[in-house]
């Protein structure tokens, strides 16, 4: 038989559903009134302070939902996902990763993961991250462009130039993944396909001030 407090939860996420956002508040506060760590209850008031526009009220309602849940990968990547979008990426890293150790398929944790990764010069671990992502995720050219630019760290430079192919092949206007390509056939004084690569990105957007500069520095 069904608690009152399974009952006031269960009314609360309809409300929320349907926009009644005031009423699911008041019967969320009403649940943490009588069980204060109540993770279902910090996790869907933490929704709503990004619904909202609050990042800060969610964070605070976050940490005490992963305080409550610990082992739960929904409240894990919520926490991270949500200091990855904050800029707070080295904070992030450890909820993600705790995600994926419990949801090892969570396509958009592995994203975020291989992202930090990446920043920290930990191309190993970001290039793995990419690679497993790219099996579920093959329309994404973001993807293959971050990928590229960490193999060539790696120095893997025909195995970038495929990722950057395979990024405008997914996207004819991936302009970035032209430019990269041809900087690094410039890097390698391959300086006529480099040209290619950078006039193609401008065609594709005659606003691309990075391309344009890099052609005219290579031009000179």
């Amino acid at each position: 038989m069904s608690t009152p407090v399974e009952n006031w939860f269960a009314q609360a996420v309809e409300y929320h559903r349907v926009g009644n956002l005031e009423r699911a508040k008041d019967l969320y506060n009403q649940i943490l009134g009588m069980q204060s760590d109540h993770d279902g209850v910090l996790h869907n008031l933490a929704m709503m302070a990004l619904q909202q526009g609050n990042r800060e009220e969610a964070l605070i309602y976050l940490e005490r939902a992963v305080d409550a849940a610990p082992d739960s990968s929904l409240i894990l990547f919520s926490y991270g996902k949500t200091l990855f979008e904050a800029g707070e990426r080295l904070s992030a890293l450890p909820p993600l990763e705790r995600t994926l150790a419990l949801e090892p398929n969570n396509i958009q944790a592995m994203l975020m993961v291989a992202d930090i990764s990446r920043q920290l010069g930990q191309h190993d671990k970001s290039c793995q991250y990419y690679q497993q992502a790219s099996v579920s995720v093959t329309d994404n050219p973001v993807l293959y462009t971050n990928w590229a630019n960490s193999l060539l760290e790696l120095g893997q430079f025909e195995e970038a130039r495929a990722r950057f192919l395979q990024a405008v092949e997914v996207d004819p206007i991936a302009v970035k993944a032209m430019n990269d390509l041809g900087m690094a056939l410039r890097q390698r004084d391959l300086n006529s396909e480099a040209e290619q690569w950078f006039h193609r990105a401008i065609n594709q957007r005659s606003d691309y001030s990075t391309a344009s500069i890099n052609l005219g520095d290579l031009l000179l």
